[in-house]
This record gives structure tokens, sequence and C-alpha cells, in this order.
């Protein structure tokens, strides 16, 4: 018993060595709102319970830019519901890339998160933690969480309508636009408007909340 038990002692640190580099890896989702300060929160969902000083560290571009590596604005434990995410506008968060594969690898089926707060119009590209907290978790999945670009215009929770005229463009659809408008009871609702013929809808570059119909030919700004 004895000699077993030095054995595997000794060989250990080469078990570990030689594992998967997938099997120490540990984000399985992406997702992202718009908060009530009107920033982009990006949330990183991870496998582990608890968080230590650098679990938040992510490895990214911003508006195209160079690779910068950036810390975590906070961390999320306990929340099973990605609808209830703290900070958003409303309950609603986007979906940018998770983990199809169930088990230990299923985006959702884990309470713990990092965030990431950035200006409201920026557009981030993830390309990976710079430690195993934050690496892609997809192990033998035909996906992966990473790289993915986030930003508001991949929205799929609708105008937040704080304020009367809030436009946004719908996901999936470049033709047609959200406005919000004073229901009957005078509630904010938004209703859906089409763009002017030959245009598509684009976020306004300088208030994510306001459209540009720009030329379909054309990029957006």
């Amino acid at each position: 018993m004895k000699i077993s038990q030095t054995l595997v002692s000794l060989f250990a640190p080469v078990l570990v060595f030689l594992c998967p580099q997938g099997a120490q890896s540990h984000s399985v989702q992406v997702r992202h709102c718009i908060t009530t300060s009107n920033t982009l929160r990006i949330f990183v969902e991870h496998w582990h319970t608890t968080s230590g000083p650098t679990t938040g560290q992510m490895r990214l571009t911003v508006n195209g830019g160079p690779d910068q590596i950036i810390n975590g604005n906070g961390t999320i434990q306990g929340e099973s519901d990605p609808d209830k995410l703290i900070g958003c506008k409303t309950e609603c968060s986007t979906t940018d890339s998770g983990c199809q594969l169930g088990g230990i690898n299923q985006a959702g089926a884990h309470e713990d998160w990092v965030y990431f707060d950035f200006p409201v119009t920026d557009v981030v590209t993830l390309k990976g933690g710079t430690n195993f907290y934050l690496e892609n978790g997809c192990f033998g999945n035909t996906t992966a969480v990473y790289p993915v670009t986030v930003s508001t215009a991949n929205d799929d929770c609708g105008c937040p309508c704080d304020e009367l005229g809030h436009q946004c463009c719908i996901t999936g659809t470049e033709d047609q636009y959200e406005v919000c408008v004073n229901a009957a009871d005078l509630s904010l609702t938004a209703i859906t408007k089409d763009t002017a013929t030959g245009t598509k809808c684009c976020v306004h570059p300088a208030d994510p909340l306001r459209i540009i119909q720009q030329h379909s030919a054309m990029n957006c700004p």
C-alpha cells in the first residue's frame, strides 16, 4: 500500500501535465446586456464556485484595437437565471456563445459569473481567459466559447423603452426597427417600423438607443 501511494504521488504531476487542456478549462457561456447605467456588461459563466483575485482576467480587443488583458469588474455567485443577472435594464440578457454538450460543459448549468463593463457603444471581441477559470470550457463540443464578438447591435431583448422615442435595431432583421411610444394607458411600449426603402438599420455610433438608416450596400458606421 505504501508503495502504491508513493507511486501515485510521484506520477500525479505527470498526469496533470498530460491531462487535455479542455479538462482544465472552465468557461461555458458568454452573455451581455445594457445596464441601468447605460453600459455594455459582458457576463462569462464558469465552472467554479469560488472566485480568486485573478478569476476575471481576459484577453480581448475593443473596437478592433490591439489585444489587451483586463480584470473583471465583478463576480456573481448563486444566480442560475441568466435573465436576472445584476445591473441589466430589463430582466433579459442576450446569449453570445456557449457550450452545447451536457454535463459540466453545459452552458447555463452553473451559477457563477464574471462580468466586464464597457462603454455602451464599444464592440468587444473576447479571445480567451488568461488562466483556467475563464479559458474555453467546451471540451469535446463542436462549438467554442471564444472568440466571440459582443455589441449592443446583437441584442435580442428588445428596446428597454426607458424614454419616449428610444429606437433599436432588431437582431436578424435589417429593414425594420423598434421605436418606443406611449400606449393607451400612457405606459411606454415598443412598436415595429420599416426603414426607408433601400436602407438598413444601424446602431447610432454615439447612442445605442438611436438608429441610423444606412444605405443597404454600405457598412454600418
